[in-house]
């Protein structure tokens, strides 16, 4: 059984809500500017998540491993996460300067800080337990931004304005959730702050980098087709393909919002191998026919959905969707080995599948995409995720000695 399995399950929930609302503003960002229009919108928040991702560094990795260890304070956790996002903040903000992008420069470098402290806060709210306050928050920020934008015309709210809106958000969820947790250190000292212990910064760079180059790995493979597409296709298009990759993202819905709880059960050492063992082939079976029945969901209802709610602007959609549901389906069933790699510091076979997959999906996009555009991209990307699952699984049957054909009796978790 999973530990703490009320705790999972509320978490699970929230982060629901969260992962909703941020559904809904971006159907709405689509439908109400179209795909020419928000590509734009849409191009400039994959650069600047890809920016956040290099700026972490895999710190937040970090600070929620030696905090759910009791090895640091939260307090002091919280410490290093803004001095760092500040520092992190300021390096983008003269590197804006040298290159001299056209717009959005101090608001670029706000919406970096901003969600950069966004990430650290919500994990130490949820090492403490706290689940609500964080997801309420962002799911809020999500929902003004919906209802700014049907609350004026478009005429007024040009995607420049919005776009300047939604950076300035993020900022101000920021301050919030800043506010949000120091009250809560203040208010409940025991319960937010664990004993100071010989933690090294050496120690925690460590850990850091480890975790950041899969993290950086991961980006570049479920980002990298988007640059791409974005120099040998024209903006509808790239509109097209940058929202069939939000959309299918609902494939992974289930393991993404249960992923937290994974790492502890499997890092745990009184947990026997045999029992850890059904416990991730029962999981890979579990994530890969949600995500199958999800995926088949999609295929059915977005045949008139997808019209209905995107508009004329996205005839592409439903066939990218049903080009990526297949690769997503893989790469849903990779989280548990993934994790169990992690959970037993072999981290390595991790970077070594991302590495390969990336290579083989960035090679056959230079090949294909100048010819054959957006649905070649959708096709490599499919193939990419593939490849990325069948390499972790097959390392994984060679260290437990199985046959492909142990999956299908998997039992429920020991």
């Amino acid at each position: 059984m999973l530990p703490n399995i009320n705790k999972i399950s509320s978490g699970t929930i929230w982060k629901g809500i969260f992962y909703i609302t941020t559904y809904v503003l971006n159907i709405s960002i689509a439908s109400y500017y179209g795909a020419g229009e928000s590509a734009s919108f849409f191009y400039l928040l994959n650069n600047l998540g890809f920016v956040v991702l290099i700026c972490n560094a895999g710190i937040d990795s970090a600070i929620t491993y030696y905090c759910s260890t009791k090895q640091i304070s939260y307090s002091l956790s919280l410490k290093y996460a803004v001095l760092w996002s500040l520092f992190c903040a300021a390096i983008f903000y003269f590197l804006l300067i040298i290159f001299k992008p056209e717009n959005f420069l101090l608001l670029s470098t706000l919406f970096v800080f901003g969600n950069m402290l966004n990430n650290y806060i919500s994990s130490l709210f949820y090492i403490s337990g706290e689940y609500y306050l964080p997801n309420t928050i962002l799911s809020l920020m999500n929902l003004l931004l919906v209802i700014l934008m049907f609350a004026s015309r478009k005429e007024e709210l040009t995607i420049y304005i919005f776009t300047e809106c939604y950076l300035i958000i993020q900022m101000v969820s920021a301050i919030i959730m800043l506010i949000s947790i120091s009250s809560t250190f203040t208010r409940n000292e025991k319960s937010m702050r664990n004993r100071n212990t010989d933690v090294s910064i050496k120690t925690i760079a460590s850990y850091s980098l480890k975790a950041f180059w899969i993290a950086i790995l991961t980006a570049l493979m479920l980002r990298s087709d988007i640059w791409i597409v974005s120099h040998y296709t024209n903006s509808t298009e790239l509109g097209n393909y940058i929202q069939s990759g939000k959309l299918v993202q609902l494939v992974i819905v289930i393991p993404s919002l249960s992923a937290f709880a994974l790492f502890p059960l499997l890092a745990e050492k009184s947990i026997t191998k045999q029992s850890q063992f059904y416990s991730i082939t029962s999981l890979i079976k579990k994530y890969f026919i949600s995500s199958l029945v999800i995926g088949i969901l999609m295929g059915i209802v977005g045949f008139w959905l997808v019209p209905l709610v995107f508009g004329v602007s996205y005839l592409l959609l439903y066939k990218l969707l049903l080009l990526l549901i297949p690769g997503l389906i893989c790469y849903a069933a990779s989280f548990p080995i993934n994790i169990y790699f992690a959970a037993h510091n072999m981290q390595h076979v991790n970077i070594k599948s991302i590495f390969f997959a990336l290579v083989a999906m960035v090679i056959l996009d230079f090949l294909l995409v100048p010819n054959y555009g957006v649905y070649a991209a959708a096709i490599v990307s499919t193939l990419a995720y593939s490849i990325y699952f069948f390499l972790l699984l097959n390392k994984f049957i060679c260290i437990h000695k199985i046959k492909l054909t142990v999956f299908l009796k998997a039992n429920n978790l020991q």
